[in-house]
């Protein structure tokens, strides 16, 4: 699994126009929302993303956002994917 840093975000977005999947649950989506001009942001709770895999596609790269990258990582897993580390706290800092 990669880690990307808030920084590198706009770089891989400027690339290949992600598929940001935001993992967090919708409480934490209403508060923090990440939107990235050239992205699409995906909503789904951790909880169900093995029932709505189908919204994924595949063609395009995938990032996968949460608070503190715990529920990323276990939503990614293996060494194909990738996630975003620290989104909110940059975010909201300004780190990008």
């Amino acid at each position: 699994m990669k880690q990307l840093a808030p920084t590198q975000l706009p770089v891989l977005c400027a690339d290949a126009a992600p598929l940001l999947l935001d993992v967090r649950e919708p409480w934490e989506f209403q508060l923090a929302a990440i939107r990235v001009p050239g992205t699409t942001t995906l909503h789904i709770p951790m909880a169900i993303v093995p029932l709505r895999l189908d919204e994924i596609d595949r063609e395009r790269p995938v990032v996968c956002i949460c608070h503190h990258g715990v529920r990323s990582a276990q939503v990614v897993g293996g060494d194909r994917g990738q996630r975003l580390g620290g989104p909110c706290r940059a975010y909201r800092a300004g780190w990008i």
